[in-house]
Protein backbone atom coordinates (compact mmCIF):
# COMPACT_ATOMS: atom_id res chain seq x y z
CA UNK A 1 0.00 0.00 0.00
CA UNK A 2 1.04 3.33 -0.99
CA UNK A 3 2.75 4.99 2.33
CA UNK A 4 -0.14 7.26 3.94
CA UNK A 5 0.77 10.59 5.16
CA UNK A 6 -0.43 11.63 8.89
CA UNK A 7 -1.91 15.03 9.84
CA UNK A 8 0.02 16.56 12.30
CA UNK A 9 -0.79 19.31 14.84
CA UNK A 10 2.92 20.34 16.44
CA UNK A 11 1.39 22.06 19.22
CA UNK A 12 -0.72 19.03 20.34
CA UNK A 13 1.94 16.79 19.55
CA UNK A 14 -0.65 14.83 18.26
CA UNK A 15 -1.06 13.29 14.81
CA UNK A 16 -3.96 11.22 13.62
CA UNK A 17 -2.92 7.98 11.26
CA UNK A 18 -4.52 5.02 8.91
CA UNK A 19 -3.14 1.14 9.75
CA UNK A 20 -4.22 -1.00 6.99
CA UNK A 21 -2.55 -3.56 9.96
CA UNK A 22 -4.41 -2.64 12.77
CA UNK A 23 -7.86 -2.49 10.32
CA UNK A 24 -7.06 -6.27 9.42
CA UNK A 25 -6.92 -7.27 12.97
CA UNK A 26 -10.45 -5.27 14.15
CA UNK A 27 -11.79 -6.93 10.74
CA UNK A 28 -11.06 -10.42 11.91
CA UNK A 29 -12.83 -9.54 15.43
CA UNK A 30 -16.05 -7.94 13.75
CA UNK A 31 -16.10 -10.00 10.64
CA UNK A 32 -18.68 -12.99 12.08
CA UNK A 33 -21.43 -9.41 12.52
CA UNK A 34 -21.98 -11.19 16.04
CA UNK A 35 -23.63 -7.60 17.47
CA UNK A 36 -24.24 -5.36 15.37
CA UNK A 37 -26.37 -2.86 17.48
CA UNK A 38 -23.40 0.00 17.62
CA UNK A 39 -22.23 -0.51 14.33
CA UNK A 40 -22.27 1.79 11.46
CA UNK A 41 -24.28 0.79 8.73
CA UNK A 42 -21.01 1.70 6.09
CA UNK A 43 -19.24 -0.48 7.88
CA UNK A 44 -21.67 -3.54 8.27
CA UNK A 45 -22.18 -3.27 5.06
CA UNK A 46 -18.47 -3.60 3.85
CA UNK A 47 -18.28 -6.37 5.97
CA UNK A 48 -20.73 -8.37 4.25
CA UNK A 49 -18.95 -7.14 0.87
CA UNK A 50 -15.46 -8.24 1.86
CA UNK A 51 -17.60 -11.63 3.99
CA UNK A 52 -18.84 -12.77 0.31
CA UNK A 53 -15.23 -13.15 -0.97
CA UNK A 54 -14.17 -14.87 1.88
CA UNK A 55 -14.02 -19.18 1.55
CA UNK A 56 -16.29 -21.02 4.41
CA UNK A 57 -12.78 -21.80 5.80
CA UNK A 58 -12.36 -18.48 7.07
CA UNK A 59 -13.56 -18.91 10.40
CA UNK A 60 -14.66 -16.70 13.18
CA UNK A 61 -12.55 -17.74 15.67
CA UNK A 62 -10.28 -14.77 16.87
CA UNK A 63 -8.19 -12.97 19.65
CA UNK A 64 -9.75 -9.90 20.64
CA UNK A 65 -9.00 -7.48 18.74
CA UNK A 66 -7.81 -4.65 21.73
CA UNK A 67 -4.93 -6.64 22.89
CA UNK A 68 -3.44 -7.97 19.98
CA UNK A 69 -3.64 -4.66 18.84
CA UNK A 70 -1.86 -3.57 21.91
CA UNK A 71 1.01 -6.27 21.51
CA UNK A 72 1.35 -5.27 17.34
CA UNK A 73 2.23 -1.59 18.54
CA UNK A 74 4.13 -3.10 21.30
CA UNK A 75 6.38 -5.29 19.02
CA UNK A 76 6.58 -2.71 16.71
CA UNK A 77 7.03 0.30 18.61
CA UNK A 78 3.75 1.74 17.41
CA UNK A 79 5.41 2.27 13.95
CA UNK A 80 1.85 0.90 11.61
CA UNK A 81 1.37 3.18 9.40
CA UNK A 82 3.22 1.44 6.71
CA UNK A 83 2.92 -1.96 7.70
CA UNK A 84 1.53 -4.04 4.71
CA UNK A 85 -0.30 -6.69 4.55
CA UNK A 86 2.85 -9.19 3.50
CA UNK A 87 4.58 -7.30 6.62
CA UNK A 88 1.46 -8.56 9.51
CA UNK A 89 2.53 -11.86 8.09
CA UNK A 90 6.16 -11.83 8.44
CA UNK A 91 5.32 -10.44 11.72
CA UNK A 92 3.31 -13.49 12.73
CA UNK A 93 5.39 -15.99 11.61
CA UNK A 94 8.19 -14.81 14.61
CA UNK A 95 5.63 -15.92 17.91
CA UNK A 96 8.33 -16.18 19.89
CA UNK A 97 10.45 -13.06 18.83
CA UNK A 98 6.87 -10.81 19.27
CA UNK A 99 6.46 -12.52 22.78
CA UNK A 100 10.32 -11.74 23.49
CA UNK A 101 9.87 -8.12 22.42
CA UNK A 102 6.63 -7.36 24.30
CA UNK A 103 7.67 -9.30 27.29
CA UNK A 104 10.20 -6.78 27.42
CA UNK A 105 9.04 -3.45 26.92
CA UNK A 106 5.09 -4.24 29.48
CA UNK A 107 6.20 -4.65 32.38
CA UNK A 108 3.03 -3.23 33.99
CA UNK A 109 1.51 -6.16 36.10
CA UNK A 110 -1.90 -5.26 35.26
CA UNK A 111 -1.05 -4.85 31.92
CA UNK A 112 0.77 -8.06 31.68
CA UNK A 113 -1.93 -10.14 33.31
CA UNK A 114 -3.64 -10.10 29.78
CA UNK A 115 -1.09 -9.36 27.24
CA UNK A 116 1.28 -12.17 28.69
CA UNK A 117 -1.52 -15.18 28.31
CA UNK A 118 -2.37 -13.97 24.85
CA UNK A 119 1.52 -14.13 23.77
CA UNK A 120 1.39 -17.63 24.91
CA UNK A 121 -1.57 -18.19 22.70
CA UNK A 122 0.44 -16.63 19.83
CA UNK A 123 3.27 -18.79 20.65
CA UNK A 124 0.40 -22.13 20.78
CA UNK A 125 -0.74 -21.94 17.82
CA UNK A 126 -2.89 -18.55 16.80
CA UNK A 127 -0.31 -16.78 14.97
CA UNK A 128 -0.52 -19.45 12.58
CA UNK A 129 -4.38 -19.69 12.61
CA UNK A 130 -3.74 -15.70 12.10
CA UNK A 131 -1.14 -16.34 9.20
CA UNK A 132 -3.93 -18.16 7.55
CA UNK A 133 -6.45 -15.64 7.98
CA UNK A 134 -4.76 -13.23 6.94
CA UNK A 135 -3.04 -15.23 3.95
CA UNK A 136 -6.55 -15.30 2.52
CA UNK A 137 -7.58 -12.05 2.97
CA UNK A 138 -4.57 -11.23 1.10
CA UNK A 139 -5.74 -12.98 -1.62
CA UNK A 140 -9.17 -11.70 -2.11
CA UNK A 141 -7.63 -7.73 -2.62
CA UNK A 142 -8.40 -6.68 1.14
CA UNK A 143 -5.50 -4.67 0.97
CA UNK A 144 -6.59 -2.74 -2.70
CA UNK A 145 -9.89 -2.75 -1.48
CA UNK A 146 -9.01 -0.82 1.65
CA UNK A 147 -7.07 1.78 -0.23
CA UNK A 148 -9.91 2.15 -2.98
CA UNK A 149 -13.09 2.34 -0.60
CA UNK A 150 -12.41 2.57 2.93
CA UNK A 151 -9.34 4.84 3.23
CA UNK A 152 -10.73 7.80 1.35
CA UNK A 153 -13.50 7.49 4.32
CA UNK A 154 -10.58 7.30 7.18
CA UNK A 155 -8.52 10.10 5.56
CA UNK A 156 -11.59 12.62 5.46
CA UNK A 157 -12.21 11.47 8.95
CA UNK A 158 -8.57 12.43 9.76
CA UNK A 159 -8.59 15.84 8.31
CA UNK A 160 -11.76 16.73 10.44
CA UNK A 161 -9.97 15.25 13.80
CA UNK A 162 -6.77 17.43 12.94
CA UNK A 163 -9.17 20.15 13.01
CA UNK A 164 -11.18 19.25 15.84
CA UNK A 165 -8.12 18.92 18.15
CA UNK A 166 -6.75 22.50 18.00
CA UNK A 167 -9.52 23.79 19.99
CA UNK A 168 -7.74 21.56 23.33
CA UNK A 169 -4.88 22.33 25.60
CA UNK A 170 -3.57 19.28 24.75
CA UNK A 171 -0.40 20.27 26.46
CA UNK A 172 -1.13 21.07 29.64
CA UNK A 173 -3.34 17.96 29.66
CA UNK A 174 -0.24 15.69 28.90
CA UNK A 175 1.74 17.08 31.81
CA UNK A 176 -1.26 16.22 34.21
CA UNK A 177 -1.13 12.90 32.92
CA UNK A 178 2.40 12.66 32.86
CA UNK A 179 1.83 13.61 37.08
CA UNK A 180 -0.75 11.58 37.54
CA UNK A 181 0.65 8.75 36.20
CA UNK A 182 4.45 9.51 37.77
CA UNK A 183 6.00 8.99 34.25
CA UNK A 184 7.99 11.03 32.07
CA UNK A 185 6.00 13.28 29.91
CA UNK A 186 4.91 11.55 26.79
CA UNK A 187 6.11 13.87 23.93
CA UNK A 188 3.91 12.64 21.28
CA UNK A 189 1.01 10.94 20.45
CA UNK A 190 -0.28 8.60 17.32
CA UNK A 191 -4.00 8.42 17.22
CA UNK A 192 -5.17 5.62 15.08
CA UNK A 193 -8.27 5.70 12.79
CA UNK A 194 -9.71 2.90 12.48
CA UNK A 195 -12.99 1.84 10.19
CA UNK A 196 -13.50 -1.46 11.69
CA UNK A 197 -13.15 -1.13 15.30
CA UNK A 198 -16.31 0.65 15.29
CA UNK A 199 -17.76 1.93 18.00
CA UNK A 200 -14.73 0.49 20.01
CA UNK A 201 -11.99 2.79 21.17
CA UNK A 202 -8.95 1.07 22.67
CA UNK A 203 -4.73 2.06 24.40
CA UNK A 204 -1.64 1.23 22.83
CA UNK A 205 2.07 1.10 23.50
CA UNK A 206 2.90 4.21 25.01
CA UNK A 207 0.02 6.45 25.53
CA UNK A 208 -0.97 5.70 21.59
CA UNK A 209 -4.38 4.30 21.12
CA UNK A 210 -6.72 3.60 18.53
CA UNK A 211 -10.32 5.32 17.58
CA UNK A 212 -12.87 4.26 15.64
CA UNK A 213 -14.29 5.85 12.51
CA UNK A 214 -17.66 8.39 13.04
CA UNK A 215 -15.93 9.39 16.27
CA UNK A 216 -16.74 12.69 15.36
CA UNK A 217 -19.14 13.84 17.84
CA UNK A 218 -17.31 12.25 20.63
CA UNK A 219 -14.92 14.71 22.90
CA UNK A 220 -11.83 14.30 22.13
CA UNK A 221 -10.49 15.61 24.76
CA UNK A 222 -12.17 13.63 27.35
CA UNK A 223 -11.15 10.57 24.91
CA UNK A 224 -7.15 11.48 25.06
CA UNK A 225 -7.26 11.82 28.78
CA UNK A 226 -9.12 8.21 28.92
CA UNK A 227 -6.74 6.08 27.08
CA UNK A 228 -3.68 8.24 28.26
CA UNK A 229 -4.46 7.01 31.46
CA UNK A 230 -4.60 3.38 30.93
CA UNK A 231 -1.70 1.47 32.34
CA UNK A 232 -1.35 3.51 35.39
CA UNK A 233 -2.20 0.72 37.80
CA UNK A 234 -0.32 -1.91 39.65
CA UNK A 235 -1.54 -5.15 41.20
CA UNK A 236 -2.17 -4.06 44.90
CA UNK A 237 -4.08 -1.49 43.62
CA UNK A 238 -6.60 -3.24 41.37
CA UNK A 239 -6.88 -6.03 43.79
CA UNK A 240 -7.80 -3.33 46.43
CA UNK A 241 -10.63 -2.17 43.84
CA UNK A 242 -11.51 -5.24 43.62
CA UNK A 243 -12.03 -5.93 46.83
CA UNK A 244 -13.75 -2.82 48.01
CA UNK A 245 -16.41 -3.68 45.24
CA UNK A 246 -16.58 -6.68 46.24
CA UNK A 247 -18.01 -5.67 50.01
CA UNK A 248 -20.99 -4.18 49.03
CA UNK A 249 -23.83 -6.03 47.19
CA UNK A 250 -24.73 -3.21 44.95
CA UNK A 251 -21.03 -2.14 44.31
CA UNK A 252 -20.72 -5.81 43.42
CA UNK A 253 -24.00 -6.06 40.72
CA UNK A 254 -22.89 -2.82 39.16
CA UNK A 255 -19.34 -4.30 38.56
CA UNK A 256 -20.72 -7.46 37.63
CA UNK A 257 -22.72 -5.53 34.71
CA UNK A 258 -19.18 -3.59 33.72
CA UNK A 259 -17.20 -6.61 33.00
CA UNK A 260 -20.09 -9.43 31.42
CA UNK A 261 -22.26 -6.63 29.89
CA UNK A 262 -19.76 -3.92 28.46
CA UNK A 263 -16.86 -6.14 28.16
CA UNK A 264 -14.58 -3.89 30.16
CA UNK A 265 -11.55 -4.33 32.75
CA UNK A 266 -10.64 -3.71 36.31
CA UNK A 267 -8.80 -0.06 35.46
CA UNK A 268 -11.39 1.30 33.75
CA UNK A 269 -13.77 3.14 36.86
CA UNK A 270 -10.23 4.53 37.90
CA UNK A 271 -9.18 5.54 34.84
CA UNK A 272 -12.87 7.08 33.98
CA UNK A 273 -12.48 9.18 37.55
CA UNK A 274 -9.04 10.60 36.38
CA UNK A 275 -10.65 11.29 32.92
CA UNK A 276 -13.37 13.14 34.64
CA UNK A 277 -10.83 15.24 37.04
CA UNK A 278 -8.69 16.48 34.17
CA UNK A 279 -11.80 17.69 32.09
CA UNK A 280 -12.15 19.52 35.37
CA UNK A 281 -8.97 20.83 35.68
CA UNK A 282 -9.44 21.93 31.84
CA UNK A 283 -11.88 24.78 32.54
CA UNK A 284 -14.22 23.84 29.94
CA UNK A 285 -16.25 21.73 32.28
CA UNK A 286 -17.89 21.89 35.27
CA UNK A 287 -18.58 19.15 37.99
CA UNK A 288 -22.12 19.04 37.95
CA UNK A 289 -21.89 18.28 33.98
CA UNK A 290 -19.03 15.59 34.85
CA UNK A 291 -21.16 14.15 37.26
CA UNK A 292 -24.27 13.79 35.19
CA UNK A 293 -22.32 12.09 32.62
CA UNK A 294 -20.39 9.82 35.16
CA UNK A 295 -23.65 8.52 37.16
CA UNK A 296 -25.39 7.42 33.56
CA UNK A 297 -22.26 6.03 31.54
CA UNK A 298 -22.03 2.69 30.86
CA UNK A 299 -25.88 1.95 32.13
CA UNK A 300 -24.65 3.42 35.15
CA UNK A 301 -22.53 0.10 35.73
CA UNK A 302 -19.56 2.49 37.15
CA UNK A 303 -20.67 3.89 40.69
CA UNK A 304 -17.06 3.91 42.25
CA UNK A 305 -15.75 6.30 39.54
CA UNK A 306 -18.23 8.70 40.37
CA UNK A 307 -16.80 8.17 43.85
CA UNK A 308 -13.42 8.62 43.02
CA UNK A 309 -14.20 11.90 40.86
CA UNK A 310 -15.84 13.58 43.96
CA UNK A 311 -13.08 12.53 46.01
CA UNK A 312 -9.87 13.73 43.23
CA UNK A 313 -12.13 17.29 42.92
CA UNK A 314 -11.70 17.90 46.43
CA UNK A 315 -7.90 17.51 46.47
CA UNK A 316 -6.26 21.13 46.51
CA UNK A 317 -3.64 20.08 44.06
CA UNK A 318 -3.32 17.68 41.40
CA UNK A 319 -1.75 14.51 43.19
CA UNK A 320 1.88 13.37 42.17
CA UNK A 321 0.67 9.89 41.87
CA UNK A 322 -2.78 8.75 41.32
CA UNK A 323 -1.44 5.22 41.80
CA UNK A 324 -0.61 5.83 45.27
CA UNK A 325 -3.30 7.82 45.66
CA UNK A 326 -5.47 5.44 45.46
CA UNK A 327 -3.80 3.18 47.71
CA UNK A 328 -4.25 5.30 49.93
CA UNK A 329 -8.09 6.28 49.52
CA UNK A 330 -8.89 2.22 49.82
CA UNK A 331 -6.54 1.02 52.30
CA UNK A 332 -7.80 4.25 55.21
CA UNK A 333 -11.48 3.56 53.91
CA UNK A 334 -11.77 7.07 52.63
CA UNK A 335 -14.79 5.56 50.48
CA UNK A 336 -18.10 4.95 51.64
CA UNK A 337 -18.46 1.39 52.77
CA UNK A 338 -22.24 1.43 52.68
CA UNK A 339 -25.74 3.01 51.50
CA UNK A 340 -23.62 3.66 48.32
CA UNK A 341 -26.64 4.60 46.11
CA UNK A 342 -27.43 7.45 48.78
CA UNK A 343 -24.13 8.64 48.45
CA UNK A 344 -24.04 8.98 45.50
CA UNK A 345 -27.47 11.01 45.20
CA UNK A 346 -25.80 13.72 47.82
CA UNK A 347 -22.31 14.44 45.62
CA UNK A 348 -22.66 17.55 43.69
Amino acid sequence: MDKIESCVMKDAKISFCPSIALEVLCFIQKQSLDDTKWMDKRQIDEIKNINEQLPDSFSNRRIGMSTLSLILSTYTDNHLEDISIDDLITIFRKPSDISSVVRNRITNEYTASYVYPTLELLCDGWADKYIEKISIMKEIGFEQQYKTRILPLVQKEIEEKSQNIIKYNTVNLFNQISILKSQPLVEKVKIFVSFFSFPTAFTLYKGNFLTCFTANDTDFFSLIAHEQMHGFACSETIELYKQYVAQDSYLTEMHKHLIDDMQSGDEEEMVMAAEYYLCLLAGSYTKEKLLQYAKTRYNGYCPTSVILFHLLSEEAELPSDYNKWLINKFQTKQLPQNNIPEYLDQIR
